[in-house]
């Protein structure tokens, strides 16, 4: 059947079905080639064969093939074969770029609080309602009934108090209530059972409730067991066999909260018999727990062979932590070899791994819940550590992917830059990296013609609803290096959520929007240091008086949106969502449209067949030589028939 089809088209068509090469089937299919040129020669006899068939008023051009008979049956059997192409095809690459692509999210400060009440009012924290001429209420709850559902013990009568507030009072600093945890996680495994299952989970701490109310203190008992309920949603959701999730210590996982005393400490011992779960079926699971119990930091292995992630214990280099001193003085000769300082020791720890990393030839995402400055630009390290850890994140930009943090409860890129110009000195008491972040304030400060952006710094919307809640979602990909390919930031509409379960509580669930896309709204190929050099590029140009006045929408307005999109509601006149298009979706498009294509063929083929005749003969020398008269057809026939009997009309023996 391949041989006809090749001989059919030239065999172009037969060696595009082999490969399946759909664009070349569709190509050949509908552009047929051109008729011979009636001056040349070579092709006159060819020429003569084409003929004309007029049905309908419609007026078709056939092309004519050699003399050797081919049945017109092999035009139907070329749309399963095609079908089976591409579908072999599609399926062969989708495996192999399953194999090659690795699907991640980043969480951060859920900040659960079992306390929380809808209908109450923020200034307890949403624990209670004042009500004039009442006292306070006070409870003192047991460790048991923090964990689970919000007991019914501390329901009041709301009434009318307040808006409606089940999945959180966005703006108030009230914590996550158990709805909004659950529809969160909730949400996750329901995207992940219409996609594929996620490689790996960062998860960036700060998973109990702050201590903002003083008629309800938080105890060090709740922040152990606000860490468990978080350990047991990320066992609910994930299969834990194949998805790796990789904690770090936020500032409100210990207490009292912003400090941690150098180690050995009891809160690390009691973070790891929690966080335990996460490493049960982890080869290096004792190399793991070595790491934590020294000082709250450890690698876990994301791709074998070619990518880790370090999770970093920021506590040792915050500013607010007054339990540790700042870093040792900076100096380009390296760190001090018998520091007992924490936030030395573990500096050291990361720079002895990345060195190891990049001897192997391996790859690094570095994950922690206190970034190194805010979305303003503010310094949250202390001084020193924050020097050597912009300069240790620009000297390993070779083997640092990227880096993810909390915290700020915001969507901010920072970028680590390197001056480039003619002036860009060789000090050994200052580094030559600097921390810029990716805003209006940030890229008026950038000079790109004397900079270089050699690495990245983001931060995520975080659970709890100080803004509207949010998670980020990634792609990788991997070959000869790993490449961060995309990003997406997801976040949900609380006020709208509120309202939609007053109208339908039994029905209504948790539904995160896509905000953005670094590939689709951002036009980024991918997000490496060079891929962020020209998007801030584009942007500063959007800076320019004369940009806004040519653009509706400036990739300026665009990004604004973005990382406004979990702050505030979603603006009008910009995208509220996006109807893309998946790579499945498109395969099964092209295999529908040739199926389509060739089905259409074959109606032609049998219409040919309802005006000609059922003679399978007839149809193929209607379709691939002269017909002859309809007159003479008839005599052959009879002539035939006669032969056959053996006697003529008359009943005379022939």
């Amino acid at each position: 059947m391949c041989s006809a089809i090749a001989r059919l088209y030239n065999c172009k068509l037969g060696a595009a079905i082999l490969r399946g090469d759909c664009a070349s089937l569709l190509s050949l299919a509908l552009n047929p080639s051109p008729s011979p040129d009636p001056t040349d020669p070579t092709q006159q006899q060819t020429a003569g064969k084409e003929f004309h068939l007029r049905a309908k008023s419609r007026h078709f051009r056939l092309r004519p093939v050699d003399d050797s008979k081919l049945p017109c049956g092999s035009l139907i059997w070329l749309c399963p074969a095609l079908t089976a192409s591409l579908f072999l095809g599609a399926t062969a690459n989708s495996v192999e770029e399953q194999a090659l692509t690795k699907h991640f999210i980043h969480i951060t400060d859920i900040h659960y609080d079992p306390l929380y009440l809808t209908n109450t009012d923020p200034e307890t924290q949403c624990h209670r309602a004042q009500r004039s001429g009442a006292s306070p209420l006070s409870w003192s709850l047991p460790e048991t009934a923090l964990i689970g559902a919000v007991t019914t013990k501390l329901d009041v009568d709301s009434g009318s108090i307040g808006p409606v507030t089940h999945y959180g009072a966005r703006g108030t600093g009230c914590d996550s209530p158990l709805s909004l945890v659950e529809g969160t996680f909730e949400f996750i495994r329901g995207m992940l059972s219409r996609n594929r299952p996620l490689d790996f989970v960062l998860w960036t701490g700060d998973s109990s409730r702050h201590d903002r109310d003083s008629e309800v203190p938080r105890t060090p008992s709740e922040a152990r067991t606000q860490n468990a309920q978080a350990i047991y949603y990320f066992q609910r959701t994930f299969d834990l066999t194949r998805t790796v999730v990789v904690p770090s210590i936020g500032n409100w996982d210990v207490f009292p909260h912003n400090t941690l005393e150098a180690p050995p400490n009891q809160q690390l011992e009691q973070l790891w018999s929690i966080w335990s779960p996460l490493f049960d079926t982890d080869a290096e699971r004792d190399a793991i727990k070595r790491d934590f119990l020294e000082g709250g930091w450890h690698a876990r292995t994301l791709v074998e062979g070619q990518l880790k992630a370090l999770s970093l214990n920021t506590m040792y280099w915050f500013d607010s932590n007054d339990k540790v001193s700042d870093c040792s003085p900076f100096s380009n000769r390296g760190l001090p070899r018998n520091s007992t300082n924490p936030g030395d020791t573990h500096l050291t720890w990361l720079k002895n791994y990345l060195d190891n990393l990049r001897s192997a030839g391996q790859k690094a995402i570095l994950v922690g819940h206190i970034p190194p400055a805010d979305h303003d630009g503010h310094r949250l390290y202390s001084t020193r550590c924050y020097e050597w850890f912009v300069h240790i994140s620009g000297e390993f930009n070779d083997v640092i992917l990227t880096q993810y943090y909390g915290h700020v409860n915001k969507d901010v890129v920072n970028v680590v830059i390197k001056d480039s110009g003619p002036k860009a000195g060789h000090s050994t008491k200052e580094t030559p990296y600097k921390l810029v972040p990716v805003t209006t304030s940030g890229l008026k400060q950038l000079d790109m013609d004397s900079v270089r952006v050699v690495g990245t710094i983001k931060t995520s919307a975080s659970v709890v609803p100080v803004h509207n809640p949010g998670f980020r979602a990634g792609t990788m990909r991997l070959g000869r290096a790993a490449t961060l390919t995309k990003e997406s930031q997801y976040f949900l509409n609380l006020n709208r959520a509120n309202q939609k379960y007053q109208e339908d509580p039994a029905e209504h669930k948790l539904q995160y929007h896509l905000a953005c896309q670094t590939d689709v709204d951002y036009k980024m190929e991918d997000l490496s240091s060079a891929s962020y050099e020209k998007f801030i590029r584009r942007l500063q140009r959007d800076l320019l008086p004369s940009s806004s006045k040519n653009k509706k929408h400036s990739m300026l307005d665009t990004y604004n949106y973005c990382v406004d999109a979990n702050e505030n509601h979603p603006r009008t006149g910009m995208p509220d969502d996006h109807l893309r298009l998946s790579n499945g979706v498109v395969q099964a498009v092209l295999i529908t449209a040739c199926i389509l294509f060739f089905a259409l063929l074959g109606g032609f083929w049998w219409f040919v067949r309802q005006q000609e005749g059922d003679s399978e003969w007839e149809r193929q020398r209607l379709l691939f030589q002269d017909v002859e008269p309809e007159r003479i057809r008839w005599v052959r026939w009879a002539s035939r028939r006669e032969r056959e009997r053996g006697v003529d009309a008359h009943g005379v023996t022939i």
